[in-house]
């Protein structure tokens, strides 16, 4: 798991306090959380975020940026804000015009780029420039300025060490407001509440505007932090981590901030603060209203950052897919989401969550219609219908008189997959592919369009007819799913592919690599020998070196073997070569070939089951028997080694049994699981491979060499 998104851990808060939306704690996660791959419709299971940004676009808050499917939820952020690289060039202007030295500001903010979680991580450089623009606006007389500056550098990033070197400033009496408040956030950032608490009462009632104004949201900020002292980032909230008492005096502070500073600098902040005294109150209704609240807000023209701000929060916060959808009513759309999240099949072992049902959501028609939703209600019935009920007929009944327009919306184009995922689950292949082709004819959002291509290539693979996904003139153009397909296609599919140089390089390559490997694989010698001839593996590219096994050259001292070229020449000539069946075991084993391949051979190990998503049984689609288009048993290095323990007609010598011997034992090294295959051999056996190679063989350099079985 990846640190938590820094943009999402507490607030983004400050003693700067700019004036920026605060996020209430909420610190995201990445895939290692359990997210879900999106398709870019609405379906139970997408990641509760994706289908929230789905939601989101349709409002005009966000727009994606698709380039593949299944799409990431944040996949609509342009690059990173640099408003922390602009922040930081204010620090070193206004230091520099308040006549602190340069390498004070660059020892400052170097050691803010270490700054930790909570209150440490408001230490920013947007807090320390707000700061030094209100200084430099008071015009304070003589040094006072640069002496304030450089106090607020020298605690910059120390955090609990923050009054470890503390000196009284010999300022003027007009300076002496931010002296006092420096002092106190010095001693908020140690942890001392108290006393930071005591100087903040007293600025917030007697002090120069910017400073009575900051010092009165900090009264919340104290207090809530007091309230956290004995909770971290990693618990859930709770009565024991929890102080109420603390948790109310925040709020109090808060709503005392807003009522003074209805638009003041940090009102936004202490709302979202309201969110975060919410969820440590574990007051699911309130927090879900919030969530409304703040969802009502976000439009077009909000930035990036506050909506993947707003997405991370309420997956981290209120969970819809793991919380109880009775407590997110007060907001209809994360109720939506924990309604789609319901019907996830259940997993086992994991907490069972029952399934919203149609009568639940009739419950809520108000909700809906008083926030402006009722074709999400219907589209949540519709849905029911087809994920839950599977009954196929009545989804293309209801849907029967709908058209899909060039500009649809999110949820009118759910409601239309269904449809054509209805047409695929009746098998009424020719209407689904009349269905697709018409999709990507009328749509003009590009995910959308890339949704509906992955589609009808599943419609093809379906009906046998795979070779349309690399038809010179098919619509399904993305290369990532003819990438996807290799790994299904025919022998004779794979081959024409060689053939055709208007293809991508990778596709072909893919193919390329396909078709030998499972040739190999299967032991047809003949078949793979002649593509090595006729098709040199140097005309091929693959990224992690899965091609470099097609070009071995061999092993030329201890157990020698030839190259891969010649080893398949010498088993089609003596296929009961022990020796010969000893370096096929070998050649698999250090190609790594005793597994399956991921559907696309060469994804990086990160991706590996994000592509298998896109199988008929993850559209809710009734699951196909998968025929193997090679057909025959698929070999493995254990296979080989033990032909030649075990086979009397091979012809071997003592060598190559010990050799077999050993390799097959040694492929249980060091955890007892086999790593030559999949086979499953008792202990037992593994003992006598053992007990043979240290008694009959025992002059062999292998059997010197093999210390242990497992």
């Amino acid at each position: 798991m990846s640190r938590p998104s820094l943009s999402a851990v507490l607030s983004i808060l400050s003693l700067t306090f700019a004036p920026i939306v605060a996020l209430a704690s909420g610190d995201g996660c990445d895939f290692w959380c359990g997210e879900h791959p999106n398709a870019y419709f609405l379906t139970p299971d997408n990641d509760s975020r994706g289908n929230l940004g789905l939601l989101l676009e349709d409002r005009g808050a966000v727009r994606y940026r698709t380039e593949a499917i299944p799409f990431h939820y944040s996949d609509f952020m342009d690059p990173a804000s640099p408003s922390t690289a602009e922040s930081e060039n204010g620090v070193s202007s206004l230091a520099a015009e308040l006549g602190v030295a340069s390498d004070s500001v660059a020892s400052a903010l170097q050691r803010l780029e270490a700054s930790g979680y909570g209150r440490c991580f408001t230490d920013n450089a947007q807090a320390i420039e707000a700061f030094l623009r209100a200084v430099k606006s008071a015009s304070l007389p003589g040094q006072d300025g640069m002496l304030l500056a450089q106090e607020r550098l020298r605690f910059a990033g120390l955090c609990e060490k923050a009054m470890e070197a503390f000196q009284p400033l010999p300022v003027s009496d007009t300076a002496k407001p931010y002296a006092h408040y420096l002092e106190a956030a010095a001693k908020f950032y140690a942890g001392q509440y108290e006393p930071a608490l005591t100087q903040f009462k007293a600025l917030s009632a007697d002090a120069p505007d910017w400073v009575r104004e900051t010092s009165l949201y900090m009264l919340g900020r104290v207090a809530l932090n007091q309230a956290q002292i004995r909770f971290d980032l990693w618990s859930e909230p709770s009565a024991e981590n929890i102080d109420k008492a603390f948790l109310d005096q925040a709020a109090a502070a808060f709503g005392d901030y807003l009522k003074a500073y209805p638009q003041g600098r940090y009102a936004e902040s202490a709302k979202g603060l309201f969110r975060k005294i919410h969820w440590l109150a574990a007051d699911s209704a309130a927090l879900a209203a919030d969530y409304q609240a703040w969802l009502a807000a976000l439009g077009n023209g909000t930035p990036n950052e506050i909506v993947l701000s707003f997405i991370d929060e309420t997956e981290r916060k209120v969970d819809p897919a793991g919380n109880a959808v009775d407590a997110l009513w007060p907001s209809p759309v994360l109720a939506s989401l924990g309604t789609l999240a319901s019907w996830r099949p259940q997993e086992e072992g994991s907490p069972q969550k029952s399934p919203v049902e149609p009568a639940d959501l009739a419950v809520h028609r108000a909700e809906f219609a008083n926030a402006g939703l009722e074709p999400l209600r219907s589209y949540l019935g519709l849905a029911h219908v087809f994920w839950v009920e599977k009954n196929y007929p009545e989804v293309i009944r209801q849907t029967a008189s709908e058209q899909i327009a060039a500009k649809a919306s999110n949820l009118a184009y759910s409601r239309w997959v269904l449809r054509g995922l209805s047409l695929m689950a009746l098998r009424q292949f020719p209407e689904a592919e009349s269905h697709w082709l018409e999709t990507l004819k009328t749509v003009e959002h590009p995910g959308q369009k890339i949704q509906a291509q992955w589609l009808l290539a599943l419609t093809w693979n379906e009906t046998g007819r795979l070779d349309q996904v690399y038809a010179k003139d098919s619509p399904v153009a993305v290369p990532e799913i003819q990438d996807y397909f290799v790994h299904k296609a025919t022998p004779a599919l794979l081959e024409s592919l060689l053939k055709r140089d208007d293809l991508p390089p990778h596709a072909r390559s893919l193919a390329y690599f396909r078709l030998v490997g499972q040739w190999i694989r299967r032991r047809n010698f003949q078949a793979a020998e002649q593509l090595l001839t006729a098709y040199p593996p140097s005309g091929f590219e693959l990224s992690r070196d899965k091609l470099a096994p097609l070009s071995y050259e061999g092993r030329k001292d201890g157990y020698t073997c030839p190259a891969i070229k010649e080893l398949l020449a010498a088993l089609q000539q003596n296929p009961n070569s022990a020796r010969w069946l000893n370096c096929m075991g070998d050649f698999l084993r250090a190609s790594s070939w005793n597994y399956p391949d991921p559907a696309i051979a060469d994804e990086d190990p990160v991706q590996f089951g994000v592509h298998h998503w896109h199988e008929a049984a993850d559209y809710g689609l009734p699951a196909t028997k998968a025929e193997d288009a090679f057909g025959g048993k698929v070999y493995t290095s254990l296979d080989y080694y033990q032909e030649v323990i075990e086979r009397r007609d091979a012809k071997k010598t003592d060598e190559d049994v010990a050799y077999a011997l050993h390799r097959a034992t040694t492929c249980f090294a060091y955890s007892g699981y086999n790593r030559c295959g999949d086979q499953e051999v008792p202990k037992a056996q593994r003992g006598a491979w053992f007990k043979r190679l240290k008694t009959q063989y025992k002059n062999f350099l292998w059997s010197k060499e093999q210390k242990y079985y497992w």
